[in-house]
């Protein structure tokens, strides 16, 4: 069960989410054809993810002459949303980045891929500074 919070403009970030992986489907088919539109549709989920992040970023904290103070009031799973959020961009990129390499060699290695880096992903997102920032009250 996902438990997401969020105050205001939260919201975007849910439906940017669902907007990005519509638009990188039909833009990554349109651009590359059948045989790489999966890797364009990943490359545009990766860009839709920095976005987001700055987003997220920019919802998460506010800018005072001391420095970004960070609150933390939009959340998926009592994670950041510049955090979870991202996660959730870049394992998308990552389903499209497997399936371009599972129609260019074999459908196993591309399961492969994606399992190894689905988990490398999590480990290096939870494990990075950003998910331990001292929040604020």
């Amino acid at each position: 069960m996902l438990r997401f919070s969020y105050t205001g403009w939260g919201w975007v970030s849910v439906a940017s989410l669902f907007a990005a992986a519509l638009f990188s489907l039909v833009a990554g088919f349109g651009i590359g054809g059948s045989s790489f539109g999966w890797l364009v549709a990943a490359v545009l989920m990766l860009v839709a993810g920095g976005l987001h992040h700055l987003l997220a970023r920019a919802l998460n904290s506010t800018v005072t002459p001391q420095g970004r103070v960070w609150h933390n009031r939009h959340t998926l799973n009592r994670l950041p949303m510049q955090v979870s959020g991202s996660i959730t961009f870049f394992a998308f990129a990552l389903i499209g980045l497997a399936v371009a390499i599972g129609q260019w060699t074999y459908a196993f290695v591309g399961v492969i891929f994606f399992v190894v880096a689905l988990v490398a992903l999590f480990f290096l997102m939870l494990g990075s500074p950003f998910s331990q920032r001292r929040v604020r009250r």
